[in-house]
């Protein structure tokens, strides 16, 4: 079933987020395995949520929760642990409308952890259910979507990340287990792909060589093998068909152990489909980044545009003792005839004592341009101590608010906390002098995508809107959620 999404629609969180204070939009996230006295092994580890601004500020710390609750609409909700000897998990992401961000890992906490030890993720889901934590905007999470069986096999499987639209639609990249789609609060999931191991898993835009519906975007997933597409656009069907980026591989030489990417669109003058991955490369030998580029002239195929080796060379972090970079996310920023994309990137190791560091560049060159930037030393901001950090996106936000409603002459200019790369509609209704309105709402102007990727301010212009009397009611329908 299709609904529109619009600025006034807010999913109740569940379990209070005790002294967490809203995420500020444009802010990161980065999740922290640890609270700094836990050893970090593979009997579990407690979870928190690190904000810090993009300058590398630490904000604040939410931690995910720790024990099972039952609301007061009677939905269970369960403690959410990972392990801290695996690096393969811990991925995370934003929601493709803003507005939440998702955490996969175990239904245990450390008490269980402490009686029983051993490794969660060799658990069977009846005795560790795998659950899928959503945290919004006010630092408040609801883990009640919990799978206790069919999310594992054998005597357990490895939850490693999940992607979500809205909140309520989830795909999850398990260790042996493919692709699964679940929803929220489910029990169950849908096997979308096979038994293949599956590392990270996003939504962004359609791959170029396609034509999708309007307003949709695609599932993507990583494996060893490179970048892979899941199915068409948002696939919730047993075995949908895979379709790889070709060459975007771990091919011997361009990728050693890729976990982690971010597709973009860098193109002018052309649809709104991604032109542009940036990889994530935890590898001992050619760990770091590469930029890969569209070739429109060969279907489906991508090359190369440069790499910064994170292990060697004069931009090496592995002094620091971090290895190779393991996720990022980026945001698109346009001046004047340059596109620049600043990229923020987590290295992280469980060797030694150093458990992450952030990053960040910027890439100035462009669509087919050679990556540039480099990886600085020091970094802008690290893990405390004897904890390590694993996934980062951008903070959860209310993104489709309207935040400014203006009157200027005959007009009303209109502003609105939006999300790049997405398409948005402007819609009102008509209301009476007591505040009243029909609730009747109609398309006021077409449909636009906003440029770019992360954090974005909407604007529009109802040209003659404060004639329309005696009052005008306005919201923002984000187009093509599922």
């Amino acid at each position: 079933m299709k609904r529109a999404i619009v600025f006034a629609v807010a999913m109740l969180i569940t379990g209070p987020a005790l002294w967490a204070a809203p995420f500020t939009q444009g802010n990161l996230v980065i999740l922290r395995v640890g609270d700094g006295t836990e050893a970090l092994t593979n009997a579990g580890n407690s979870l928190f949520l690190d904000e810090y601004t993009t300058n590398g500020v630490f904000v604040q710390s939410v931690e995910a929760p720790t024990n099972q609750f039952v609301t007061a609409g009677g939905v269970t909700n369960y403690p959410i642990d990972l392990t801290g000897g695996n690096v393969s998990e811990g991925q995370i992401s934003l929601s493709t409308d803003g507005r939440y961000v998702v955490v996969a890992g175990f239904g245990t906490n450390r008490l269980w952890e402490a009686m029983n030890g051993g490794n969660i993720s060799a658990t069977a889901g009846a005795g560790i259910p795998r659950v899928v934590a959503v945290a919004d905007a006010n630092g408040n999470f609801d883990t009640s979507t919990a799978n206790p069986n069919d999310l594992t096999t054998g005597s357990g499987s490895d939850i490693r990340g999940v992607a979500s639209t809205d909140g309520s639609n989830f795909w999850i990249a398990m260790s042996n287990l493919g692709v699964c789609y679940t929803t929220l609060g489910s029990s169950t999931s849908v096997h979308v792909q096979g038994t293949t191991v599956k590392r990270t898993v996003y939504i962004f835009n359609p791959r170029p060589e396609t034509a999708f519906p309007a307003g949709l975007q695609q599932v993507y997933n990583m494996a060893a093998g490179g970048v892979f597409a899941s199915g068409t656009n948002y696939p919730t069907t047993l075995g949908v068909p895979e379709g790889g980026l070709t060459n975007i591989v771990n091919n011997g030489g361009a990728l050693s152990s890729p976990y982690g990417f971010l597709a973009l669109h860098l193109r002018d003058g052309v649809s709104s489909n991604i032109d542009t991955v940036y990889v994530a490369d935890d590898g001992s030998l050619t760990g770091g980044i590469s930029k890969w580029t569209y070739n429109p002239a060969i279907s489906n195929f991508w090359f190369e545009s440069g790499s910064i080796s994170a292990t060697t060379g004069p931009n090496a972090v592995s002094t620091n003792g971090t290895g190779g970079v393991r996720q990022l996310t980026g945001a698109v920023s346009v001046n004047g005839n340059q596109t620049n994309v600043t990229l923020y990137v987590v290295a992280s190791a469980n060797t030694g004592n150093i458990y992450g560091k952030l990053f960040r560049l910027t890439d100035t060159s462009g669509f087919g341009g050679v990556l540039s930037g480099s990886l600085p030393a020091p970094a802008i901001a690290s893990a405390p101590a004897s904890t390590i950090w694993r996934g980062i996106a951008y903070a959860p936000a209310n993104t489709l608010q309207v935040t400014s409603v203006a009157k200027s002459g005959s007009d009303v200019p209109l502003t609105w906390n939006a999300r790049g790369g997405r398409q948005y509609v402007v819609q009102a209704s008509s209301g009476d002098a007591n505040g009243n309105y029909n609730g009747t709402y109609t398309d006021i102007s077409s449909t636009n995508m906003m440029l770019g990727f992360g954090p974005v301010q909407g604007n529009y212009v109802d040209v003659g809107g404060a004639t329309n009397r005696p009052a005008r009611y306005y919201r923002v329908k984000l187009v093509g959620a599922p």
